[in-house]
């Protein structure tokens, strides 16, 4: 049996990797629309084996907790698109489902919901910080700010509730990946 010391800290290694591959594989996507803040710029087209490599190390350190956050991530990403057609030939609602039910089978329940409360809590968290700088593809936006912040409040006590080693983690990442900002390194390393 771990520590709790020991169990923290592994926990936090595969919610760190597991949330910079989650970064990184949403950059990728969104390198055509964000032009600030967005790591593929620096990295370009080794972004992807990156994502992977933090993903295959998150994994390592708590594997339930790395794909069912990852999973989750991409589900809640689904949710956005509901009926935009994808490269599987299914709809954004249907892959939604058919990972949903892939985590319910293979992943306990409780580290399912956990996963889907903070990533929920990280996304409307995110939204608020770019509420100003999105352009309608914003949950605040689309919510109403109060709406948002009481989703957002309960996705937060679900986190703590059912797992608070990782809501804690992804809390703490969700503030340094938004404090730290690839426009922040020299214009040299960007061009």
């Amino acid at each position: 049996m771990h520590s709790i010391g020991g169990q923290f800290f592994r926990v936090g290694a595969a919610v760190v990797a597991t949330g910079v591959s989650v970064k990184m594989m949403d950059d990728y996507l969104d390198k055509d629309l964000d032009l600030h803040g967005n790591i593929y710029h620096v990295l370009k087209e080794g972004l992807l084996p990156y994502a992977l490599v933090a993903l295959a190390l998150g994994s390592l350190g708590a594997p339930s907790i790395a794909v069912s956050l990852f999973l989750s991530a991409y589900c809640l990403g689904m949710a956005f698109s509901p009926l935009d057609r994808l490269p599987t030939d299914l709809v954004g609602y249907q892959e939604f489902l058919v990972l949903m039910l892939v985590q319910f089978l293979l992943l306990p329940w409780v580290r399912v919901l956990n996963s889907l409360a903070v990533i929920a809590c990280v996304q409307i968290l995110d939204d608020l910080i770019d509420q100003d700088i999105d352009q309608g593809d914003n949950l605040v936006q689309r919510l109403g700010f109060g709406e948002a912040m009481i989703i957002g409040g309960f996705c937060l006590i679900l986190g703590v509730y059912t797992d608070w080693m990782v809501t804690v983690w992804a809390m703490l990442l969700m503030v340094v990946i938004n404090l730290w900002q690839p426009g922040d390194f020299p214009p040299e390393r960007l061009s």
